[in-house]
């Protein structure tokens, strides 16, 4: 992997480091660097072999060493002893999804020939430590078939490393208001380049009387220990705890277009809401709200001075309320129970309340399908679990729901829905006697 594309934590991280330091140093009032213990994953050796014939491939994180003889299927349903599973789609969710399936009947291992992903076993949104997952491999320029005789030999190795993030900071005037610029630059999937941009960004930045500040992490797209099923956005999520006290984060990525909060609204601009997998929600979930700017796509031919310019107009202008947050996400706001939502009418709509709501906020996956975020997402997810095969919904332990096609399965769900209902109300009275 080159040094602008690389995994958290290997050698050339700290190459990509020095690199960011020396942009930033000479026009920052302060430089500070963070270490995150992290998983870092190497391959020492792998061969791919198909029908006798050598496949040039990539091995993905976190593919555990193997040695497999088998069958091609192109059929998760057809897994079991002895086969390896082909997937052609070109989704995440639907490669996800068919990982569940290869895992439940058997399947070795699974090979790619359209997207790079990276290997994790179900269930998906855990923050914690999960099962080892099976190899995953794309393949270049080979289209197996169902019934080629493949095999894989493989020696990887992960390990606990660490991930190092800059943080460059161009002082205001005191009572000035904080303005986060984020990026990451451990790009082995993304291939972003936005980093080295965004930094070049944070030069030209006048910190009068804001005070501008630059966070560029390590352990985003990949990293969080123990093979856990929410491997990214592991650094931010350590992170967000130092800077909840910053009143706006800007996050620059390759993305299209601008992004918004939750709960975020500005006078003359306009944008979709955040994805799930941005670093803006991990950090809207320490409190701050969060935008998220694609400077690739849309601005393909911009100069600094022109994203300066929207930047620098972003922080000036944005408000953050809990009226706008509840009316982002009222589609799934809708199904929560009437409790809940009698208790929430004591919030009088304040921006502190809003972001007091943010602990609240939790993401979910139904497959097939996509992944989503909600204010009480386990109540969302539990409500919304009839109409996917399998529902995941983050925690430690994450939460796994299958469609329910007998009674004995319509009970369980029945049952955690009181359950999880009964446990938000508790703790939102606790909460709202504190705030209140």
């Amino acid at each position: 992997m080159s040094i602008e594309h690389g995994l958290a934590g290997d050698k050339n991280e700290g190459r990509r480091v020095e690199k960011l330091r020396e942009i930033l140093e000479d026009v920052s009032d302060e430089v500070k660097v963070y270490r995150e213990r992290i998983l870092t994953w190497e391959v020492n050796h792998s061969l791919v072999i198909i029908n006798g014939e050598r496949i040039e491939h990539q091995v993905l994180p976190y593919s555990p060493t193997s040695y497999i003889r088998g069958h091609i299927v192109e059929n998760p349903r057809e897994c079991g002893k002895g086969t390896v599973l082909v997937n052609g789609d070109e989704s995440q969710s639907s490669v996800y999804y068919n990982l569940v399936l290869a895992k439940r009947f058997g399947c070795q291992g699974v090979l790619l020939t359209k997207i790079r992903t990276v290997s994790v076993s179900p269930p998906y949104l855990q923050d914690g430590a999960s099962e080892p997952p099976l190899p995953l491999i794309l393949l270049r320029n080979a289209n197996p078939k169902r019934g080629n005789l493949v095999e894989i030999n493989l020696e990887a190795k992960a390990r606990i490393g660490h991930a190092y993030s800059i943080h460059a900071i161009k002082n205001g005037k005191e009572q000035s208001k904080k303005i986060l610029l984020v990026s990451n630059h451990d790009t082995w999937l993304s291939g972003s380049n936005a980093w080295m941009t965004s930094a070049k960004i944070f030069r030209e930045l006048k910190n009068n009387p804001d005070q501008w500040e630059y966070l560029c992490m390590s352990g985003i797209e990949s990293g969080a220990p123990g093979f856990s099923s929410l491997y990214w956005g592991y650094v931010a999520r350590q992170l967000g705890k130092r800077f909840i006290d910053r009143h706006l984060a800007v996050e620059l990525s390759d993305t299209l277009g601008l992004s918004l909060s939750p709960g975020m609204k500005h006078p003359s601009m306009e944008g979709k809401l955040i994805s799930p997998a941005s670093i803006s929600f991990e950090l809207l979930r320490a409190g701050i709200p969060s935008a998220n700017l694609g400077i690739r796509q849309v601005f393909p031919s911009s100069q600094p001075v022109d994203l300066i310019k929207m930047i620098s107009a972003l922080s000036s202008s944005f408000q953050f309320s809990l009226e706008k947050l509840i009316n982002d996400l009222v589609g799934d706001y809708s199904l929560l129970s009437a409790e809940i939502k009698a208790l929430l009418t004591n919030l009088r709509g304040e921006a502190k309340e809003a972001k007091y709501l943010l602990r609240y906020l939790g993401r979910y996956m139904g497959l097939p399908g996509e992944m989503e975020y909600a204010l009480f997402h386990k109540i969302v997810a539990i409500r919304k679990s009839p109409r996917y095969e399998f529902m995941f919904v983050e925690g430690n332990p994450a939460l796994t729901i299958e469609r329910a096609n007998n009674e004995f399965l319509r009970g369980y769900r029945s049952e955690l829905d009181k359950e999880v209902t009964d446990a938000y109300l508790s703790q939102l009275y606790e909460d709202l006697q504190e705030l209140l």
